[in-house]
């Protein structure tokens, strides 16, 4: 792991803990019990997450209206607990789905997640 690049991780979640929004999430910790009888899912935990980060509109030339709609956010996040596909996250009071997560990575240190995000 490089000196240089844990820097950048430490600069990147300072600026966003900082200037950033607040997003809040559980995730279903997939432990329940099924029952196939009645086709539903009892007991189970969730496990609650919070972190810091900035909401983007997507540029248009991302826009394929297909894998990327005109009304998703893109959320460049702080690197720490890292949300899922189909966890919902809460920003500024909308719930939104997450649709996919990238994560930039260079040599092995990750320095923040872009989360595509969808209302």
């Amino acid at each position: 792991m490089s000196t240089f690049y844990t820097n950048l991780e430490a600069t990147a979640a300072r600026l966003l803990i900082k200037y950033g929004q607040s997003a809040t999430w559980s995730h279903d910790n997939d432990d329940g019990t099924f029952d196939p009888v009645t086709g539903v899912e009892t007991g189970g935990t969730t496990t609650a997450y919070a972190a810091k980060g900035a909401l983007f509109d997507f540029n248009t030339d991302r826009v394929d209206g297909a894998s990327i709609l005109s009304t998703d956010k893109r959320f460049l996040m702080q690197v720490g607990a890292k949300p899922e596909i189909s966890d919902v996250i809460t920003i500024n009071t909308i719930a939104y789905q997450t649709v996919n997560i990238i994560e930039t990575n260079p040599a092995g240190t990750p320095i923040v997640y872009e989360v595509q995000l969808r209302s």
